[in-house]
């Protein structure tokens, strides 16, 4: 129809007639009609009226004391129509990595509300594949909220062998297998900020494990801006903050219209995590 209505427009803009005070040229009438599919995309992103798979989907940017960033997009979709108990979803995101390069990865996964809609329950499973070299992972998780605590735990296991890095040295990597952990809460009288701690291993043949921790925030400030920052305890401890952008609205958020900054939800259960939340774990790939 958008197509229909802009083919009229360039037809009525073409083919008006020609006064003395004004001509228009092809060229005109194009830049009109592309002018008004600018304004139109504008207002409709202002009225949230993008499609609902663009509306659950993440711009990312992570920025760390070294000074070098990290973008993903990041989307979750539900696989059929999602029934009052049980949702079915595909995640895919795509982002760089320090060591393993540009990085995708692929989630499968199944959310399922107690009966009593008090816990959800989610089990996935997931591939991660590292462009640069080529490296391979794939794992399993787990994730049980209630209320407002959430609990996840992940495996992960290297599929890709070594993978020589640097042909004149011979100098080979691996990616890494292991396991992270991890229990979070959202305050009772702010739904829009969690505190999570994480726990990570990672199975290294040349050295001892690695046995990293985190600890960090994130805080929905508005229903499209999230930010999380934290402490990463690896490889001597670095401070990180996180931004993302969300394409579709999310909520409770800190600053909502209508809304106090400090609030009670008025009785509904709030939980830690929802039908179509994207499953939170590693995504980039350890190497040695």
């Amino acid at each position: 129809m958008r197509k229909i209505i802009s083919i009229l427009m360039l037809l009525s803009i073409l083919l008006q007639p020609i006064s003395s005070a004004e001509e228009v040229s092809v060229e005109d009438g194009l830049t009109r009609v592309g002018n008004s599919y600018i304004i139109q995309g504008i207002q409709e992103f202002k009225r949230n009226d993008l499609p609902t798979w663009l509306q659950l989907t993440d711009i990312g940017f992570r920025f760390q004391t070294d000074g070098a960033p990290i973008y993903s997009i990041e989307t979750i979709q539900p696989i059929g129509v999602p029934s009052d108990q049980i949702t079915n979803f595909t995640q895919f995101r795509l982002g760089n990595d320090l060591s393993a390069g540009t990085v995708a990865n692929f989630v499968l996964g199944r959310r399922i509300l107690s009966a009593d809609k008090t816990s959800m329950y989610t089990v996935n499973t997931f591939y991660d594949h590292g462009f640069k070299y080529g490296h391979g992972r794939v794992g399993g998780g787990l994730e049980y909220a209630n209320g407002r605590n959430k609990y996840q735990a992940n495996m992960y296991y290297t599929v890709s062998g070594e993978k020589m890095v640097d042909p004149s040295n011979a100098i080979y990597e691996r990616a890494l297998s292991g396991y992270d952990y991890s229990v979070g809460t959202t305050f009772a009288y702010a739904p829009w900020a969690q505190v999570y701690i994480k726990g990570y291993s990672w199975d290294y043949n040349n050295s001892i494990d690695d046995v990293d921790f985190k600890i960090y925030t994130q805080l929905q400030v508005t229903p499209r801006l999230n930010i999380e920052f934290g402490y990463l305890d690896d490889n001597g401890g670095e401070h990180y903050g996180k931004i993302l952008y969300s394409l579709g609205h999310k909520g409770p958020a800190m600053i909502e219209k209508g809304k106090k900054i400090f609030r009670s939800e008025d009785g509904k259960t709030i939980f830690a995590t929802t039908s179509l939340e994207k499953v939170q774990r590693k995504n980039d790939i350890y190497v040695e």
